[in-house]
């Protein structure tokens, strides 16, 4: 048997939904010309129900369909807190890639950070080893997973500090090209980031407390609390 998916599931509940509130609406109509005011109190409830859960999965139905049209990232704010302290625990700069689960068509989770030699760092720019680079990306291949973020840090604070450069967008547009899924995330040293691509669009979804939306067009964030974790 082929597997259902989301939107199919939706639209089938809704169609008998749909049947089910014309066929207590008759029912209502039924019992008012006939004056039972027991029978339409007893439809009432049961109407009113049926209306509330195909409000609901009409809900459903246009948030599946926007999350098919726009790629989504789910993040959680501790995976956020976890790339800042490790992106600036040096005063040059820092990168990372990141990987996750494929919730479904469009929809991915960030979930791990992977780690890549340098050949260039500074205070100002980093460049990543090109045969490093490669080793990574070719184990999240033969694991079965996807690059999804590219991360790195940038020097000074304010929400000004992390625009993406020339150098930046010239990764993605080749990244872009090259069909990865990937949007890319630049942190700064007050906690602020920003998420961008090329021209691909997407939406970043933040799970958790702790991370603060300066400025969700233009997926702005804050991170609230950039401190170590104290165990």
């Amino acid at each position: 048997m082929d597997k259902m998916t989301l939107e199919e599931g939706l639209g089938t509940v809704i169609k008998y939904l749909t049947e089910s509130s014309i066929e207590l609406e008759q029912a209502l109509v039924k019992a008012c010309r006939n004056v039972n005011e027991q029978e339409a109190k007893s439809i009432m409830p049961r109407l009113v129900k049926v209306h509330s859960v195909k409000r609901i999965s009409e809900d459903a139905m246009a948030a599946a369909t926007v999350q098919a049209d726009k790629p989504t990232y789910r993040i959680s704010s501790l995976f956020l807190k976890d790339a800042f302290n490790a992106l600036s625990g040096a005063p040059e700069e820092d990168m990372r890639f990141a990987t996750g689960i494929v919730l479904g068509p469009n929809m991915y989770a960030v979930t791990r950070l992977m780690k890549f030699k340098l050949s260039i760092k500074s205070a100002v720019y980093a460049k990543g080893d090109q045969v490093s680079v490669n080793k990574v990306l070719i184990y999240l291949y033969h694991n079965g997973h996807l690059l999804l973020v590219t991360l790195h840090i940038h020097p000074g604070g304010g929400p000004e500090a992390n625009y993406p450069s020339g150098i930046d967008m010239d990764l993605h547009k080749r990244l872009e090209s090259g069909k990865y899924p990937v949007i890319g995330a630049i942190f700064c040293r007050e906690g602020y980031v920003r998420f961008f691509s090329y021209e691909r669009e997407f939406k970043v979804s933040i799970y958790g407390n702790g991370v603060e939306v300066i400025d969700a067009n233009e997926s702005l964030f804050k991170l609230t609390d950039i401190g170590p974790v104290q165990g």
